[in-house]
């Protein structure tokens, strides 16, 4: 995976998680609870530090969701795999799929 592409990523979770806990507790109090710092709460909201799978588990169990409800769906990565393309790339991706229809038929 690029390297843009795993940041756009952990951004997608990072706001997630943000979105679950605002209103709830503050990072500190987040960070307490899991024994992290709120420096490592805040990285991860933004996006710039790796959350393990098993941080992440425990941050979904506190905020009383499913660790599926943190990750991006579908429609969330396709966007970003679109951002990533550029103009010519996706006019090209067009004719490919163009090509291919009229073959199938």
């Amino acid at each position: 995976m690029e390297k843009n592409t795993s940041r756009k990523l952990y951004r997608i979770i990072g706001a997630k998680i943000r979105s679950f806990r605002q209103g709830k507790m503050s990072q500190q109090q987040l960070a307490d609870n899991l024994d992290l710092t709120r420096t490592s709460i805040t990285n991860f909201e933004m996006g710039n530090q790796r959350i393990q799978i098993d941080t992440l588990w425990k941050i979904a169990d506190f905020l009383d969701v499913t660790v599926q409800e943190l990750l991006p769906s579908k429609e969330e990565v396709g966007t970003i795999h679109d951002e990533l393309l550029e103009d010519n790339d996706k006019e090209w991706i067009e004719r490919v799929v163009q090509a291919a229809r009229k073959v199938k038929k």
